[in-house]
């Protein structure tokens, strides 16, 4: 071609190109359009061709009545046949992503493994420094010594690791255990700055619970008094009665005494024989070894004792005359013997027949084989047999006198058995043993 050719041919053809693709074919490839020299490749896809996937092979006229027999949705699958779908993993086949550590020393030398992997919020991870854990405690100081066998040394170069187990095998205390143990943490650090300026009832338990276990109590004695004040006022209140491990682990005895003769009078028994607090809460959180055994046992002793003076009394009015009147009175007096006599007899059976009707009244009658079966409270139980209504002699109008009717007032059994509930209660035993003295001892001293 010459150059005045060149110069004359446009640069792009504008006359349409004539298509070789039947008009009534719709089945016959598309070419792409050409402009001269270049040629456009259109951006969409042919119609009725799923981009990535083969065209439809050829059918035969008895393929394709089969294939109209069938439903739309099959006729689709059948036409475009789809590979089965690899299943994804769920969530809970995911790992759940290592923690980022909680820094209580940045340069420390030591991650501490705190709970398990199915804790609530997963396991915890602390970074802290070896030599400050063997300072406070000596039990991080046996299980960091070579021979404790307690941490890992995966190589030269990596950390040591420790791995903090949760002995109630319970995942629900583990979260409570970290923010406990990082207050522990902080004043093994000497991190004062961090430390809370006050602890809920909840937090003081697990403060307790991480201080007994690891022996840490010395370390928090200096903070303590501002933690446990607020909740000196209610110590005896219902949901405090787990402060009877504090005082265990801090050496607090006065309050621990107080505690459990609270519940010997105040706690009661469900049908299973456990201990209730009372607002009827079962005592099952976190409480000193041996203590709830001691104070069933002790408030069962107690109710035995108020029983067998209630019984004892009915078979003394049983076996003879015990108004007062006819013992106090002398030949000397008004009153002829034998009409006191008659007077002593009437007074005892209107006792004996009204207090049966009321320990009748109270379950309680016939006599109990034991105390077993005796759910309220020590407290309770007490009141309802001092308040029993005990039906003594009177005079009739004619004859009588305040004198000799106060005498037959006197009388009365059931201000006798209220005086010896009274004496019970006061010298009931306790329930702290001689274990839990000796440990409060130790633990109050450091």
């Amino acid at each position: 071609m010459t150059d005045s050719a060149m110069d004359t041919q446009p640069l792009f053809d504008k006359t349409p190109q004539t298509s070789t693709r039947a008009i009534n074919d719709p089945d016959a490839p598309r070419k792409a359009p050409k402009h001269g020299n270049l040629v456009f490749q259109s951006r969409h896809p042919p119609q009725n061709i799923t981009p990535g996937r083969k065209p439809p092979a050829a059918s035969s006229p008895a393929a394709d009545r089969q294939l109209s027999s069938l439903p739309r949705s099959q006729q689709l699958r059948s036409v475009w046949p789809s590979k089965p779908r690899s299943r994804g993993k769920s969530l809970d086949e995911h790992a759940r992503p290592r923690p980022e550590p909680i820094t209580i020393d940045a340069a420390g030398d030591l991650t501490l493994l705190v709970g398990t992997a199915s804790s609530p919020r997963g396991q915890k991870r602390l970074l802290v420094s070896s030599h400050a854990l063997r300072r406070v405690s000596p039990v991080w100081r046996a299980m960091l010594s070579p021979s404790g066998g307690w941490w890992q040394l995966k190589s030269a170069a990596a950390a040591k690791q420790l791995t903090l187990a949760n002995d109630n095998n319970n995942d629900d205390d583990d979260d409570d255990d970290v923010e406990a143990l990082v207050v522990v943490l902080n004043v093994a650090h000497v991190r004062f700055r961090d430390l809370p300026s006050v602890l809920g009832f909840r937090q003081l338990v697990q403060l307790a619970r991480v201080c007994g276990g690891y022996e840490t109590v010395a370390a928090v004695r200096p903070f303590l008094p501002d933690w446990t004040k607020p909740f000196e006022h209610a110590v005896l209140q219902p949901g405090y009665e787990e402060w009877l491990y504090v005082a265990w682990t801090f050496g607090f005895a006065q309050a621990f005494a107080a505690i459990a003769r609270h519940l010997i009078l105040h706690a009661t028994v469900d049908d299973e024989g456990r201990c209730v607090n009372p607002a009827g809460k079962l005592l099952d959180g976190q409480f000193p070894p041996g203590i709830l055994n001691n104070i069933l046992e002790v408030r069962y002793k107690v109710i035995c004792s108020i029983l067998r003076r209630c019984y004892s009394l009915v078979d003394a009015m049983i076996e003879g005359n015990t108004c007062r009147f006819s013992a106090m009175s002398s030949p000397s007096q008004s009153t002829a013997e034998w009409e006191r006599a008659d007077e002593a007899s009437k007074c005892t059976h209107l006792m004996h027949g009204s207090m049966v009707r009321q320990l009748k009244l109270l379950d309680l009658w016939p006599p109990l084989p034991n105390a077993s079966t005796i759910r309220q409270s020590v407290f309770q139980f007490a009141n309802n047999l001092k308040n029993l209504q005990i039906i003594t002699w009177a005079r009739p109008r004619a004859s009588w006198t305040v004198e000799e009717d106060m005498e037959h007032d006197r009388c009365s059994v059931g201000k006798v058995l209220a005086r010896q509930i009274e004496v019970i209660l006061e010298n009931m035993p306790s329930a702290v043993s001689q274990e839990h003295i000796s440990h409060m001892k130790v633990q109050a001293s450091k």
